[in-house]
């Protein structure tokens, strides 16, 4: 009998965004400190090619990682970047704005206007 084989926890979490059911997508997508894992993570369910855009550079194609999900494989700090996105839908090319780049500013602004415990 083969044992069976429990998802990783980005499986699980990949899972649960398809359902719309994860609880804190900023946590998971978006730009992050950069590492050799990484420096974005972008959710594109039935995009076939998904390319990052920043002004001045050449554009920088995301690899698969799970379906509907796309990584950027480079130690590029995207923290306090403004990029977009160029996402291929079956030969149609939509530039967009990624909207879980502004999690480090939403944060500040978080920090700013919520009440504190004295």
């Amino acid at each position: 009998m083969k044992p069976i084989k429990k998802p990783s926890k980005k499986q699980q979490i990949y899972h649960q965004l398809s359902y719309a059911a994860f609880a804190d997508p900023f946590s998971f997508l978006g730009p992050y400190l950069p590492t050799e894992q990484g420096a974005l993570r972008v959710w594109m369910p039935g995009a076939d090619k998904v390319e990052l855009l920043v002004d001045g550079q050449p554009r920088i194609e995301l690899s698969p990682e799970e379906p509907g999900g796309f990584i950027l494989k480079s130690e590029l700090d995207l923290q306090w970047t403004h990029y977009r996105l160029a996402v291929d839908w079956a030969g149609v090319e939509q530039i967009i704005d990624d909207p879980y780049q502004y999690h480090a500013l939403y944060a500040e602004y978080d920090d700013l206007h919520t009440p504190k415990q004295m």
